[in-house]
């Protein structure tokens, strides 16, 4: 009867350390998914900041007619056209 009490503590032992052990790995798995979390908020952030720098430099390439920037945006995959009045209005005539 003893030695089966010993047994059954022993197991109880071992089912608590089990479960401490699952407890911080649960936490620490939190804890990287809250990091992740945050770099992927993190680079949707700068992905807007990022389009909003492009449409500002394509609007002052536009503006200008700065060769250099334009160049710069078409150097990153960046193209844009200008609407020229004549775009803008359609076919005229007809």
């Amino acid at each position: 009867m003893i030695r089966l009490l010993g047994v059954l503590a022993l197991v109880c032992l071992l089912l608590n350390v089990w479960s401490v052990v699952q407890v911080t790995d649960m936490r620490h798995m939190k804890r990287q998914v809250q990091v992740n979390q945050q770099a992927i908020t993190q680079g949707l952030r700068y992905s807007q900041i990022n389009n909003q720098l492009i449409k500002s430099l394509a609007n002052l390439a536009a503006q200008t007619d700065d060769k250099e920037v334009r160049d710069l945006l078409a150097a990153e995959g960046v193209t844009f056209s200008v609407n020229t009045p004549e775009n803008i209005g359609g076919s005229s005539g007809g």
